[in-house]
């Protein structure tokens, strides 16, 4: 129980990180709790809109797979990676649908 808390306590830390425009320090924060809870998709896809803001979109891509693995309802990521791949244009949207 104790990683829960701790896991729940990383993804709010950067939930808010991510939201107050801090990237790279969500993604430390993100990475922590990944680590702690690595079959939550809402977990997975915060990283990669943490990653992709910060500029990794090799890293975004490979978690917004891993969320839609985790949770196929997180519905805008299977629009763009049916194609076989996706691009910084539909990283956008997909961000943009997911925040």
């Amino acid at each position: 129980m104790h990683d829960d808390a701790d896991a729940y306590v990383a993804f709010q830390e950067g939930s808010r990180l991510l939201a107050d425009g801090n990237a790279h320090a969500a993604v430390v924060a993100l990475e922590r709790a990944r680590r702690l809870e690595p079959e939550k998709g809402s977990v997975r896809e915060a990283l990669a809109r943490a990653y992709y803001t910060s500029g990794r979109f090799g890293n975004a891509e490979r978690e917004f797979r891993a969320a839609l693995d985790l949770e196929p309802l997180l519905h805008p990521h299977q629009l763009f990676l049916s194609g076989g791949g996706l691009t910084h244009t539909s990283l956008d949207a997909t961000v943009v649908l997911c925040t």
